[in-house]
């Protein structure tokens, strides 16, 4: 199915062709900040319409109970999250129950559940930066062998 962003005509495949073109030439600076720009207006939209259907599809649900399209049930449920109120009481109570079995702690932790940029800080600090390596490693995820773009906000570097 075609869509056309009205009255200029334009499609998302003329978007990705009109991009997929750029890397054929050497772009500017300026065009790459217009590309970037279209590609934020097309996500915002597609934000917008993905909020649009479900408010829509909720109502349904409500109005007529659950439903499925190919593999997805949707149903109407309580958007909960578990989160933990005390760190150390729960590792107190495993020590605890599991008399002392570290084993139990490490069967019990989610998958990189400690802050590796603090820890390392840490030792840094304590002067013992050496022990960093033996506790954690960088795993590059390899495209083929290629570079692949990295973003930072700047917003967020301390």
């Amino acid at each position: 199915m075609e869509t056309s962003i009205e009255p200029i005509g334009v499609t998302p495949d003329k978007i990705v062709s009109a991009i997929r073109e750029m890397s054929a030439s050497n772009p500017t600076l300026d065009d790459l900040g217009i590309a970037r720009n279209i590609i934020n207006v097309l996500l915002k939209f597609a934000r917008e319409a993905d909020a649009a259907w479900d408010a829509i599809a909720l109502a349904k649900v409500k109005a007529e109970g659950e439903f499925q399209l190919g593999t997805k049930k949707y149903f109407a449920a309580v958007d909960k999250k578990t989160e933990c109120i005390d760190e150390m009481k729960v590792i107190e109570t495993l020590l605890a129950v599991g008399g002392g079995e570290l084993e139990l702690i490490r069967d019990c932790l989610s998958a990189n559940c400690y802050k590796h940029g603090a820890i390392k800080k840490y030792l840094t600090a304590q002067g013992k930066a050496e022990l960093y390596a033996g506790l954690f490693r960088v795993v590059e995820k390899d495209r083929l062998g290629e570079k692949q773009l990295q973003v930072i906000d700047e917003r967020f570097l301390k």
